[in-house]
This record gives C-alpha cells, structure tokens and sequence, in this order.
C-alpha cells in the first residue's frame, strides 16, 4: 500500500476540520436568530442566508469531505472534487465580499470565507504540480 505525500494528509485534515465547522455554523445559524445578523444586512431577510443552505451543503460541505477522502485514498483522483470545493468556496467569499462592500454589513461572512478560500486553493495549486498540470 502506497501512502500518501505528508501534504495530502495535511490537506484531507484541514478539509475535514473546515467542513465540519461550516456545518456547526449553519446549526448555529439555525438555532440562533442573533448570529445571523453578523452575516447579512439588518433589513435583509433570513431567508437571504438559508438561501446558501444547499450549494454550501453540495459544493463546500460534500465536496471538502469528498476531496479529503480521494487526498487520502486517490490523490491522482482528488482534482474534480477539490475542484469543485475551491469553486464553491471563491463564489462564495466572492459574494460575501461585494455584499460588504455594497451594504456594510456581513463583514464577518466576507473574512470567513476569505480564510476557507485560500487553503483549499493552494491544496488544488499543490495538487497540480504534483500531477503535472500548469494551472
């Protein structure tokens, strides 16, 4: 049996971890009214942040536990998953970011996002070189 690189074990750990927070938060979203003002405009509705509930589920939530397991079982097999991982999490950091930018309100949801980008980004960077491919 072939283990992997140190780095993939890193990654599927980082992966794992964030996703696992991102969906404590979304608990947290949905038990606790006054957590969600941190991350919307006051006068939007909730509806504005539950609207995110499923393609955070598929691409951000699905997706990181799905590149965990290929870094650690697959690496060769891991680029679509982690693909679709570092995709979800830039439109998302994206949108947070012109949100703040156009409300002033959700800064918290901007610099969060900020932070689950990079990591997984330079995972697919890393994940690149090793295969051989010029990103």
């Amino acid at each position: 049996m072939k283990f992997p690189a140190r780095w993939h074990t890193w990654a599927a750990a980082y992966l794992v971890l964030q996703s696992l927070l991102v969906t404590a938060w979304w608990v947290l979203l949905a038990v606790s009214p006054s957590a969600r003002d941190y991350f919307k405009p006051a006068t939007a509705p909730d509806a504005m942040l539950f609207a995110f509930a499923l393609p955070d589920a598929i691409f951000f939530i699905i997706a990181a536990w799905w590149s965990a397991w290929r870094l650690i079982r697959e690496p060769h097999r891991a680029m679509l998953p982690l693909a679709l991982h570092v995709g979800g999490a830039i439109y998302a950091w994206l949108y947070c970011l012109l949100l703040w930018m156009l409300s002033g309100a959700g800064l918290a949801g901007a610099v969060c996002m900020l932070f689950c980008a990079i990591l997984p980004s330079l995972f697919l960077w890393k994940l690149c070189q090793a295969d051989g491919i010029e990103p």
